[in-house]
Parts: structure tokens; C-alpha cells; sequence
């Protein structure tokens, strides 16, 4: 007999009091115990690993057998077996079945409740309401108990005047008759109404009128074309029969809208696209699209509300006649200058480019040189200081004037200076080259000189006088110059004669170009 020493001075136990064996000790465990001296290893399947599905992560076991059965208490219980080894306490490990394996199913659960995470489905396909079941009567339908609510009628029997109604109240009714009076009561017409008429009824058809049976006459227009079939009118009806209609008139209505109306031939038509009364498309107009201002929509036979593509020429166009008036301008090409048809001679201005619409208040316009070329106008038909289509005039220019002023000249005989006695007329005529002047002494005046002053010239003229003292003539002489600004001056210097004389000096005319004193 071997004894199992005890460390730390204890006893010793006889291995012949040992009931484990390998079947009661944990798998891999090491242990003394029965039907041997020496140690041995556990082979009790250890439950706390998972080897299969789990449930939380904790392992999960089919039970070797399970039963739902009632215990010796009475009670029904599901009783599973679990299978051999060492399980875990508290929730180390479950060993379970599926619902359906005890018999837990969807079509065996009331519709939407559940049992063991089964959602029932029996009586889903129920659908009877209160209404449904007599009041005081039980049904059931997807949600579960319906307490009837429809009351019973019994039996009814009841007889109706013309134009009286039984008013049929929800619920469960038996046997029972509802009896009409006699047609002709029936049919004839309310109170404000007219009997029908054969011309009012289709012909076709027939109607019950005060009782009697009316066949119609009024003519069916649905199938008849009068004036040809209109293939693929719209999506539903390929080949649709037309009529023509008697008229075609554009008028506002009530509204103020203007419309097209069509009277249409006499009779019945079918609605929903079966039947259709027309007109030529050519009683709308014949406009093509390029014939309509764009933006703009027409109809005629170039179809209906057809969109117009004609140019707007007024309002696409980029240029206004000055910076501050809007009025467009249209470029021309070219410009003519001839006698029309009319014996009216004209200036024209050709557009030569996108066809299109022109707007009233528009402008056309050619550049000057153009206008001048069609009018043949040149420098030399334009007069000196004039411009015509931007042609700067260079033919010399005339014209008789009337201009007259007094000085006073002081001739001191031959002493002083000329220059010390300078009389400036003003700035005369700067506008043109040459000036014709006349010049005359006030008193003591014998006679006139006239001159041509050219910008940049002078000269001297004698101013006649006569010395009373004896009665001779005597000349006084001054200088008279013109400046390239226009100025006028007269300088008296050393002459026969000394004092101071009233000069009237006159302008009578002015013209281009510079002359020198003997032209």
C-alpha cells in the first residue's frame, strides 16, 4: 500500500480511500485517486471552452436529449440534457435548442407577439373589422380580438316613390324587398327640365321618356370623314376622321381673350381625340418661320404656335446714333443717288446684310466717304471754311460786308515817330485771307483810297487833304498793315501835312486767298 506523503509535517492518506478516477477530474488535470498509486490526468471534457457556436461570447452546447413533459410537481417544464464535463458556474456556459425544435413557431404564435424571440405570423391574414361581425358576437383578425359592432336590420320591405330613396344603413340586414313605381312615373322629367326629343337623342340609342321608349336621330359624327382621314393625329388614335367645319372666326370673348373659333357640322362627337372638325391649314395663313420676328409665334401651314426666326435687325443692332440717344443705327453698304420710279430723286442706303425686321424710328448709315462718293462731292464744289460728309471745302470764298469805325490819326509833319502813333482797328474778319477796306479822312476830304489787305501785308496809302490857307491839296500818309491774327493797324508818319484828322476806315468785303497790292 503506497501512502501520499503530506509536505509540512502533516498526516498521511490512504490512496485506498480515493474514489476520482480520470472520468470525474478535468480534461488535462492531474490528480491521485482511484485504481492507482501512481498520478493521473483528468479526462472530464472541459465546458468553459468553446468548440462551437457561443452565445456572449460564452460557449454554447446541444443538450444530449431534452423533453417538455410535466415534473412530479405537476408543472411543465423544458428539461434539457446537457452532455458529460465539467461546466463553469453562473453563465460560463449554455447548453440550448432552437425554438422550433420545441415545437415554438411563427405560424403557432398569435400575429405579432412573441415567444422565445419568435414573432408570431398565425392570424396575420385576418382581416375582419367591428363592422364586420354582429354587434355582440367575437372574431379576431391580425391584431388579435374584434368585438362585433354591426347592428342587424332584420328584415326589410319597403315601396318607393318616384324620385324617393331608401336609405341603406350599414350593417347586417335579412330577407326583405325594395319596389319601385311604374316606369312612366319614373321617367318623366323634374320640375324645370324638358323632355327629351329624338333630335337629342343619339341615333343609336334610345331613352325612356314619361315612360316611353325614344330612339334617337340626332346624327353621330364619330367614324365620318367628310373631308378625309388625318393620319396620326395624336399617340392613341393612329387614323382620325375629320369633319370640316362650317366657319372659322378670330374674335375676344367675354374675357377679353381673343380666340379661333370653328363651328362644327350638326351632331354628336366623340370625346378623348376620336373625332375632330377642321379647317385648311391655309385659313391660318401661309407665313414661313423666316417671315415672323423671332421671340414671336405664329400659326399657319408651317404648323401651330410654329416659333418665328426672323432677324431683328433694329434691336440687334450694336450701335446707337450718339452716346447719349438710344436710337439704333443699321449699317449700310453702299449709297446711291438717283432718280426713282416716282421722278423723285433720292439719296439711298443699301442694306446688303442679314435679312430681318427693321423697327420704326431706326437710322441707316454709311460712312461719309461713301455719302460723298454717291453725291460726287469734292473739295472744289465745297466752298473755302465748309465741310460737307467730311470734305474740307477749298474753293475760295466772297462776300460783300458792311463794316465802318473812326480814328483819330496825328500826322506831325517830319518829326516823331510813325510807330509812336500806332491806332489798332481790332481783329477784323480773321476768318478769311484778304479784306477790301476803304479809307477816307472825315474833313478836308477830297477823295477815298480802297485797298486789299492780305493776313501778313501793309502798305502806305496817302490820305488827301486841303489846306484851306491855300486852297491846295496836300497828302497826309499813313501805313496800314494786317497780322497773320487778322489785326488791323494804321501808323501816320512824316508827310506834307501835320495835325490830327478823323479817318473813316470801312470794310466792304472779304475773300479768300492773299493778294498783293496791285491785284
Amino acid at each position: 500500500m503506497k501512502e501520499l506523503k503530506m509536505m509540512g509535517g502533516g498526516g498521511s492518506v490512504d490512496s485506498d480511500h480515493l474514489t476520482a478516477s480520470p472520468a470525474h477530474v478535468r480534461a488535462g488535470d492531474i490528480f491521485f485517486g482511484s485504481g492507482s498509486d501512481e498520478e493521473q490526468v483528468g479526462e472530464l471534457p472541459d465546458r468553459a471552452k468553446a468548440s462551437g457556436a457561443t452565445i456572449g461570447g460564452k460557449p454554447l452546447y446541444t443538450p444530449d436529449d431534452y423533453v417538455v413533459a410535466n415534473d412530479s410537481d405537476g408543472l411543465t417544464k423544458i428539461a434539457m440534457v446537457p452532455p458529460v464535463g465539467d461546466y463553469p458556474g453562473g453563465t460560463g456556459a449554455y447548453v440550448g435548442v432552437t425554438p422550433d425544435s420545441l415545437g415554438i413557431t411563427a405560424e403557432h404564435i398569435a400575429n405579432k407577439h412573441s415567444v422565445c424571440n419568435v414573432i408570431g405570423e398565425y392570424g396575420a391574414d385576418g382581416n375582419i373589422t367591428r363592422k364586420d361581425v354582429r354587434a355582440g358576437m367575437i372574431g379576431y383578425n391580425k391584431d388579435g380580438k374584434v368585438e362585433g359592432g354591426a347592428v342587424d336590420y332584420g328584415n326589410v320591405s319597403k315601396t318607393l316613390a318616384c324620385g324617393e330613396s331608401y336609405a341603406i344603413n350599414e350593417g347586417i340586414y335579412g330577407e326583405g324587398k325594395v319596389t319601385a313605381k311604374d316606369l312612366a312615373s319614373q321617367t318623366k322629367p323634374d320640375s324645370g327640365y324638358v323632355a327629351a326629343v329624338a333630335a337629342q337623342i343619339l341615333k343609336g340609342f334610345m331613352a325612356f321618356v314619361n315612360g316611353k321608349k325614344i330612339p334617337g336621330s340626332m346624327p353621330d359624327n364619330t367614324g365620318i370623314a367628310t373631308n378625309g382621314t388625318v393620319p396620326g393625329i395624336n399617340s392613341t388614335y393612329k387614323t382620325v376622321p375629320t369633319r370640316e367645319a362650317d366657319g372659322l372666326q378670330l374674335c375676344a370673348d367675354t374675357n377679353g381673350v381673343k380666340r379661333i373659333n370653328m363651328c362644327p357640322p350638326q351632331g354628336y362627337y366623340q370625346g378623348s381625340g376620336s373625332s375632330y372638325v377642321n379647317r385648311p391649314a391655309s385659313d391660318f395663313g401661309a407665313a414661313a418661320p423666316s417671315e415672323v420676328l423671332k421671340d414671336k409665334t405664329f400659326t399657319s401651314t408651317s404648323g401651330i404656335k410654329s416659333p418665328g426666326t426672323m432677324k431683328n435687325i433694329t434691336a440687334d443692332a450694336a450701335i446707337t446714333h450718339t452716346s447719349s440717344n438710344a436710337t439704333k443705327v443699321v449699317l449700310g453698304d453702299t449709297a446711291y443717288q438717283s432718280k426713282n420710279s416716282d421722278e423723285t430723286e433720292r439719296v439711298q442706303i443699301r442694306y446688303n446684310s442679314t435679312a430681318g425686321y427693321i423697327t420704326a424710328n431706326t437710322l441707316f448709315a454709311v460712312p461719309l466717304s461713301i455719302m460723298a462718293n454717291a453725291l460726287a462731292i469734292t473739295a472744289k464744289k465745297i466752298a473755302k471754311g465748309n465741310k460737307i460728309c467730311g470734305i474740307d471745302g477749298t474753293e475760295p470764298r466772297s462776300e460783300p460786308v458792311s463794316w465802318s469805325t473812326s480814328v483819330s490819326l496825328n500826322c506831325t509833319g517830319y518829326s516823331g515817330t510813325a510807330g509812336d502813333r500806332k491806332v489798332s482797328l481790332g481783329v477784323l474778319y480773321s476768318g478769311w485771307d484778304t479784306i477790301i477796306m476803304r479809307i477816307y479822312p472825315s474833313t478836308e476830304y477830297n477823295g477815298p483810297v480802297v485797298v486789299a489787305l492780305s493776313k501778313g501785308k501793309s502798305q502806305r496809302i496817302p490820305i488827301t487833304t486841303i489846306k484851306y490857307y491855300d486852297s491846295t491839296y496836300r497828302n497826309a500818309w499813313a501805313s496800314i498793315a494786317r497780322s497773320s491774327s487778322g489785326e488791323v493797324t494804321l501808323s501816320p508818319f512824316r508827310g506834307n501835312v501835320s495835325g490830327t484828322y478823323t479817318v473813316v476806315c470801312e470794310v466792304l468785303a472779304v475773300l479768300d486767298g492773299i493778294y498783293r497790292a496791285d491785284e
